[in-house]
């Protein structure tokens, strides 16, 4: 999995993050109460899903940015736990990244369909996404090269 998540470069690397800052002031990284220490029993038992959607030029961008800027409005239920969209800051202007972070699997599924409609649109201004689902610490590839739901 590692191998093979390496090889189509799915996984976003550490050296990547430097270059990452927040796309809107909508999102949020944790909600208050919530433990994000990565060694806790309770961040373990989280589901983080990372998206990483890719567009054409800057416009198409901004009208991601849009769309992801209402989805992190809306994004307010109790299962989520982390709805955080970044922008490149090192002039790759057409790639965003989501971190996403839910309390279950439960509360993913409650939010996909939840938030089903404005999901769509946001697929919809990328040329491409890309969506990787961490459950228990382990990696699971839903939708590589797609912009369906995973």
């Amino acid at each position: 999995m590692r191998s093979a998540g390496a090889d189509e470069n799915l996984f976003l690397r550490p050296t990547d993050l430097i270059f990452l800052e927040p796309a809107c002031e909508s999102g949020y990284i944790t909600k208050e109460g919530h433990d994000v220490r990565f060694c806790s029993a309770e961040a373990r038992d989280t589901l983080i899903v990372v998206r990483i959607y890719s567009t054409k030029n800057m416009e198409a961008t901004q009208m991601l940015l849009a769309q992801l800027n209402a989805l992190a409005q809306r994004a307010n239920e109790d299962g989520i736990l982390t709805y955080m969209p970044f922008k490149r800051r090192d002039s790759v202007d057409t790639e965003v990244s989501v971190l996403e972070r839910y309390s279950s699997k439960a509360a993913f599924e409650q939010a996909e369909k939840s938030l089903h409609e404005l999901s769509i649109k946001a697929r919809a201004a990328a040329e491409h996404v890309d969506v990787s689902i961490w459950e228990n610490g382990i990696g699971h590839i839903r939708s590589p090269g797609s912009n369906q739901a995973p």
